[in-house]
């Protein structure tokens, strides 16, 4: 038997948070013959799952070639004004709300954008509405996960020896050799992981295709899950999709564990190559990166400008607004809070079992251990949209107030989609903390509120206003499972945002735009110092 019983209330928590989970899935599976979730698969469904994994393929290696192309530039600039600054902005993509993002991109390249409007009055022609269709669906995606990739191949540059450097310059090797020879296999190990981890996240976007696929044939499985349930109420297609949407991301978390890399996304101390790049070098690179951060900037510039000249006072004045704004602060506040608690609970259990010296039933340690991370990654393989016709089944069932149960989904669905973000930003610490003093702790004999108020808390401030941040932000920007429930009775920010965009009040999307990104923004870059931990 395990000797002690440290590990026991996150073992609860992840059994219920498994429970609950399973339940939802069992609403989905019976909720019809279970037959005819394997039978009957249209056409429809075909050419939905094929432009799915079209779609997310493409994203996934552009994501990763410009990851690649703007890390490696950025790491070779030794001399680069406000370097840690963009660093730090090409971090931000990991909590930019989609909505916000794809407003800037349709106002800088849309049929009427700013390069539209350049190209017109220079050459008489434009490009048309090409942001529509794949090629926006692809441009915004490669937007979110070429940042958050060079975010995380940069620190995998900046951990290659100096010695190889060295090395090639005695070699005499030019800049592309030294990429293949010296740069390429440090980063080897990342790219596998990476790259299933973006393709998991375009196949399951959802926002981005919404608003810029234009037409059903540039559907992905999420926007047909929320049309088939929100505006066909075809209620069996909509549970088919999301059986089909929680199999397949199943299948590709079990590819995904197999070839993580931990990463760290905090900012380092930058090292210092003892050698100046040639002229040339340098040419390429400060390019790469001036391109790149130009494109990245002009969607927030875009926000910012159109933002600015909104009508704030009627905005303001409008009641609708603040229904919405204090909605989205209070879900935003319930799910970080409930996000800390779980993400300790869950964290302290699993550094109790890790610590192997203390368990004689080594099997039994092994499938807590296991369960605990299966509990803290559920998000990755049930999506908010799929949690959401969950929650919309339950609520038929049981008789359950539609809006109690909307509150409900949107707190534990926000709360679940920062869970994996959270719960490797505190193991880690939690594991050296526990490894470190449970020794002296066990032989002082101290209650756990002493433990934690004297012990833990002063060691995990950081990783505390960390997680509160991270989850504050994606909770704010969150467009999934409102777009399911929302309706003029509940409503947060990014739906209002949607509504306004959908009825071409284009002057009022700016300024509620412009809002949350201040507010997003805001809490991330205030908080990046506090939250500049490792995440392992």
């Amino acid at each position: 038997m395990l000797s002690k019983n440290n590990y026991i209330p996150g073992v609860i928590l992840s059994f219920l948070l498994l429970i609950f989970i399973s339940f939802l899935l069992y609403e989905l599976f019976f909720f019809q013959n279970p037959k005819n979730i394997f039978t009957g698969y249209s056409s429809y469904i075909s050419n939905l799952l094929k432009f799915t994994f079209y779609q997310a393929s493409i994203s996934s290696f552009l994501s990763l070639f410009f990851g690649i192309l703007i890390s490696w530039s950025l790491s070779h600039l030794r001399y680069m004004p406000f370097k840690n600054m963009i660093i730090s902005l090409f971090s931000s993509a990991l909590v930019l709300p989609s909505i916000v993002i794809v407003l800037g991109i349709i106002t800088v390249f849309g049929k009427h954008g700013w390069l539209n409007e350049i190209f017109y009055f220079v050459f008489g022609k434009s490009f048309g509405g090409y942001i529509y269709g794949l090629g926006g669906i692809l441009f915004a995606h490669v937007y979110f996960n070429a940042s958050y990739a060079a975010r995380v191949f940069f620190d995998a540059f900046k951990s290659i020896p100096e010695q190889r450097y060295k090395l090639s310059k005695n070699l005499g090797l030019n800049i592309f050799q030294r990429f293949y020879y010296i740069e390429l296999p440090n980063i080897k190990p990342y790219i596998s992981g990476l790259a299933l981890t973006i393709f998991l996240l375009c196949f399951n976007s959802f926002a981005i295709v919404l608003i810029l696929g234009g037409s059903p044939a540039y559907n992905t499985i999420e926007v047909a899950i929320y049309e088939a349930l929100k505006l066909d109420f075809d209620i069996p297609l909509a549970v088919k999709l999301s059986f089909l949407q929680v199999v397949i991301s199943s299948i590709l978390i079990i590819f995904i564990s197999r070839n993580y890399t931990a990463t760290n996304i905090s900012i380092k101390n930058d090292k210092k190559i003892k050698w100046l790049e040639t002229k040339k070098e340098l040419f390429y690179h400060k390019s790469i990166v001036f391109i790149f951060l130009t494109i990245f900037i002009l969607p927030l510039l875009a926000i910012l400008t159109d933002g600015l000249n909104a009508n704030f006072s009627k905005l303001f004045s409008e009641r609708e607004f603040w229904k919405a704004f204090d909605m989205s602060v209070i879900i935003a506040t319930f799910s970080s809070f409930l996000l800390l608690i779980v993400s300790f609970v869950l964290s302290f259990a699993k550094a109790d079992l890790v610590i192997k010296s203390r368990y004689a039933d080594f099997y039994l340690r092994i499938f807590f251990e296991k369960m605990i991370t299966l509990s803290s990654s559920v998000y990755l393989i049930v999506p908010s949209i799929v949690l959401g016709v969950g929650f919309f089944l339950f609520s038929q069932n049981f008789s359950c107030p539609l809006h109690f149960t909307a509150v409900v989904a949107l707190i534990f669905a926000n709360m679940l989609l920062a869970l994996p973000f959270a719960f490797n930003t505190m193991y880690p610490q939690i594991f050296q903390i526990k490894s470190r003093y449970d020794k002296n702790i066990k032989t002082i004999g101290i209650c756990f509120f002493s433990k934690f108020f004297y012990i833990y808390l002063p060691n995990l401030k950081r990783q505390i206003i960390y997680t509160l941040a991270i989850s504050f932000s994606f909770s704010l920007g969150d467009l999934s499972i409102i777009a399911l429930f929302g309706d003029k009775d509940i409503t947060t920010l990014p739906w209002y945002l949607y509504q306004k965009m959908g009825s071409y009040r284009t002057n009022d999307a700016s300024g509620i735009a412009l809002v949350l990104l201040v507010l997003v923004l805001g809490i991330f870059f205030t908080t990046l110092k506090a939250g500049s931990v490792k995440n392992r």
